[in-house]
């Protein structure tokens, strides 16, 4: 349009990224555009094994305070514009104003008196699992059903959220 200083514009506007967020680091972006190939996937997972059962619905509650302390864990990834087959800017992290905590915090139940293996065996085939990259990239599960009553929490994070010491962090907040 004539007249207009476009950059004052929103992004958005001019055919960019969705206002907000922050762009990821040259390592993040490429971790984030590697992950096309499904071989070289950039998940962080964490397997807490616990003495109990997590009670969920307590967890669903300060996972849904905590993430209002990490903005991250409650924004998606907005790839890069194409322009003329090239990519154009790095991907962006942004707000999520829809964040399902249904779709990323759910409880599964083992088969009685099930031993480590098998939650470990569980905790691989979740990690491994690709994420939906529309939403924000993490997803959380408490497991029941271990042998002597125990309990277990697995969590999946992609790397561009945070490194692996990172991860464990936010875990002993949640739990």
């Amino acid at each position: 349009m004539q007249g207009v200083d476009r950059r004052t514009e929103p992004a958005a506007a001019q055919g960019g990224s969705p206002p907000g967020g922050h762009a990821l680091s040259d390592a993040e972006a490429l971790m984030w555009r590697a992950e096309a190939d499904p071989w070289l996937s950039s998940s962080v997972g964490v397997l807490a094994v616990l003495d109990r059962p997590v009670d969920h619905e307590a967890l669903r509650r300060r996972v849904a305070a905590g993430i209002l302390g990490h903005p991250d864990l409650s924004a998606r990834v907005v790839s890069a514009r194409v322009v003329d087959g090239g990519m154009f800017g790095a991907p962006r992290l942004v707000p999520d104003p829809d964040v399902d905590l249904d779709h990323h915090l759910r409880h599964l139940t083992l088969p009685s008196r099930s031993d480590d293996r098998a939650v470990l065996d569980l905790a691989c085939r979740l990690v491994e699992d690709p994420l939906d990259r529309s939403r924000p990239l993490w997803r959380m599960w408490t497991v029941s059903g271990l042998k002597g009553g125990r309990g277990a929490l697995v969590w999946k994070l992609h790397h561009v959220l945070t490194a692996g010491q990172g991860a464990l962090g936010l875990a002993e907040q949640f739990v």
